[in-house]
């Protein structure tokens, strides 16, 4: 991704008063990061592994694999 689309991209997320982004599920270019933190605003693409309302947590051995990721 060009450098200007980024910061063009970013500037909308500043207008409308964010103070975060929320990138998608997948690693970014770095200078989408670096543009974002240079901007003030903090950006996350982690998740957390497990998502869905069908994991059993109270099962001890799901309940330890969770915690491990």
């Amino acid at each position: 991704m060009k450098a200007d689309l980024l910061v063009t991209l970013l500037t909308w997320a500043k207008e409308l008063g964010c103070n975060f982004v929320r990138l998608a599920h997948y690693p970014h270019n770095e200078m989408m990061l670096k543009i974002a933190d240079g901007n003030g605003l903090a950006s996350f693409g982690l998740e957390i592994p497990v998502f869905t309302a069908t994991v059993m947590f109270d099962s001890k051995e799901v309940y330890a694999k969770a915690e491990k990721n």
